[in-house]
C-alpha cells in the first residue's frame, strides 16, 4: 500500500497498523513523500582530487573511507596500457585536502567488475575479482582476492576460488561479481560476493549465488570456508535464480552480518526486488523481502549506531506495482520488526549510485545521482537527501555532469559530511564536504 504525503508522520499511525507486501515473517509498506528542496545556509565546498585514465569499458568504482587520523583513503579502477585495469590507492589530509602520498598500485587485473574497501586493524584493505584463470582457457580471472597494505607494500590473499564440482569435466566457476566487505568490532572481516557456476558457460552469468565468508586477520594465509547465503539448488530440484547483485553487507550491534541484495526468484513466483539475509547460525541465513515487484540497480546499507537499527537506500529502475514510480530513490528501515519503505525522491529520474550514511544524531543522509527531468531534460546532478525531524529534503550540490557517479558518503565524528564522486565528463574524482 502506498500513501502520498508531504509529512510521513502525518500517516505514521495508520501505516504502522496496516503494512503490506514483504516476506520472511515481516511486512513492509511504502510511503511516498515529495521532498522539499533544501536551500541550506551551509555551503558545500568541493575539490577535484584526481583524474582517472578511463577508456574502453573501464568502470572506476570509486570507493572511499576516512580513518581515525581524518585521512581520506580512496581506491578506484583505472585503464591500463595493456587494456587491463589497475586498482589505485591514495590518501588525502581532510584538513587541507592535500595528498599525503602519491598514488600506489594495488594490483593489475583483467576486469573492473566491482571492488570494496575497509580498514582491517586500521590498515586499508581492498577486495576485487582476480586470481587464477579457468582451466577451460577463458581469459577471465575467477577468484575473490584481498590486498592489504602491509609495511608500505600491498600483499595479496586468496579469499574464494571459482571451483565447482557439479560438472565432471570443467570444474571452474567464477567467484566475484558484485561484492562488499565490512569489519566488525572484533576485527573480523565479513564479505558477500556472487558465485557463478561454470564460468566458461555464458548462460550461467544469469544465475549467480550470493556467498559469504568470515575472515580472521590471524589466518589470512588459509582459504576461508564459504557459505551460501542464497542461490541455486542444483543438487535437488535444479532451481535457478538470480541472487546477489548490488550486495551491501553490514553488521548489527552484536556483530551479526546482514546482507542486502537484488534477487529474482525462479518459477512459478518470478518475484523481483530487494532482499535481506541475516545470519542466524553456521550456514543458516534468514531471508525476507524488503520490497518486491521492482527491479533494483544500486543498493547501499548502513547500521544506525544511534538508534541500533538498519537502514538501506536503493535505486528502483522499474516499479511494477500499481501507480509505481520508476527510476526513483527509495529508503527502507525496520521498525518493530517490520520494514517500512519510503520514496525519498521521485521529482526526477534519480537515485542511481546512491550511498547511505547516518549522522551523529541518527539521521539518514543519502548521496545519489539525478539523470534527467521527467520532461527529458538532462540534469546530470549530484544530490543529497537528508531526513531531519522526520521530514526528507534534498539539495543539488553539483550539476552539469561535474559529478554524481560512484558516490561514497562518509560522516566523521564532528558530523562533517564528505562525498567522493566521479564525473564522466571530466574523468575527475571530486570530494564535496560540508561542516556542521
Amino acid at each position: 500500500m502506498r500513501f502520498k504525503s508531504n509529512d510521513y508522520f502525518l500517516f505514521f499511525f495508520i501505516i504502522i497498523s496496516i503494512g503490506c507486501g514483504g516476506g520472511g515473517g515481516g511486512s513492509s509498506s511504502t510511503t511516498t513523500q515529495q521532498p522539499g528542496n533544501n536551500n541550506s545556509e551551509k555551503q558545500w565546498q568541493s575539490i577535484q582530487l584526481n583524474t582517472i585514465e578511463s577508456s574502453g569499458l573501464n568502470s572506476p568504482h570509486v570507493k572511499s573511507m576516512i580513518d581515525k587520523l581524518d585521512q581520506l583513503h580512496m581506491v578506484y579502477f583505472s585503464s591500463a596500457i595493456n587494456q587491463d585495469f589497475t586498482i589505485y590507492h591514495q590518501t588525502w589530509d581532510t584538513h587541507i585536502f592535500q595528498p599525503i602520498d602519491s598514488k600506489t598500485v594495488v594490483i593489475n587485473v583483467d576486469n573492473c567488475r566491482d571492488n570494496s574497501m575497509a580498514f582491517v586493524n586500521d590498515i586499508p584493505a581492498v577486495i576485487y575479482q582476480g586470481g587464477s584463470f579457468p582451466t577451460c582457457g577463458e581469459e577471465k580471472q575467477s577468484d575473490v582476492m584481498m590486498s592489504i597494505l602491509e609495511d608500505s607494500q600491498w600483499k595479496e590473499y586468496t579469499i574464494a576460488i571459482g571451483t565447482v564440482e557439479r560438472n565432471p569435466v570443467i570444474h571452474n566457476g567464477v567467484a566475484g561479481g558484485s561484492m562488499d566487505m565490512i569489519v566488525d568490532s572484533q576485527f573480523q572481516v565479513h564479505m558477500c560476493f556472487q558465485f557463478f557456476y561454470e564460468g566458461c558457460d555464458s548462460m550461467n552469468v544469469n544465475y549467480p549465488d550470493l556467498w559469504y565468508v568470515n575472515i580472521s586477520t590471524n589466518t589470512l594465509d588459509q582459504l576461508p570456508v564459504t557459505e551460501t547465503i542464497e542461490g541455486n539448488d542444483y543438487n535437488n530440484d535444479n532451481t535457478q535464480n538470480n541472487a546477489g547483485e548490488h550486495c551491501s553487507i553490514i553488521v548489527d550491534q552484536t556483530d551479526t552480518p546482514m546482507a542486502f541484495y537484488y534477487f529474482e526468484s525462479p518459477m512459478p513466483d518470478l518475484d523481483k526486488g530487494i532482499r535481506l539475509a541475516q545470519k542466524i547460525d553456521v550456514n543458516q541465513w534468514q531471508t525476507e523481502w524488503i520490497e518486491k515487484d521492482c527491479e533494483i540497480d544500486f543498493i547501499s546499507a548502513a547500521w544506525n549506531h544511534t538508534n541500533n537499527t538498519a537502514g538501506v537506500a536503493y535505486y528502483v529502475i522499474d516499479d511494477y506495482s500499481y501507480g509505481g514510480s520508476d527510476k526513483s530513490l527509495r529508503y527502507a528501515e525496520i521498525v518493530n520488526n517490520e520494514w517500512y519503505t519510503f520514496i525519498v525522491d521521485d521529482s526526477a529520474l534519480c537515485g542511481n549510485y546512491c550511498s547511505l550514511a547516518f549522522d551523529n544524531d541518527g539521521n539518514p543522509v543519502i548521496a545519489y545521482r539525478a539523470d534527467e527531468s521527467h520532461s527529458g531534460n538532462d540534469l546530470n546532478e549530484l544530490r543529497v537527501a537528508q531526513r531531519v525531524n522526520n521530514v526528507w529534503t534534498y539539495e543539488t550540490i553539483s550539476g552539469n555532469n561535474k559529478a554524481g557517479k560512484y558516490n561514497t558518503i562518509t560522516i566523521d565524528d564532528s558530523n562533517t559530511i564528505y562525498i567522493t564522486s566521479y564525473s564522466d565528463e571530466t574523468k575527475g574524482i571530486y570530494v564535496f564536504y560540508q561542516s556542521p
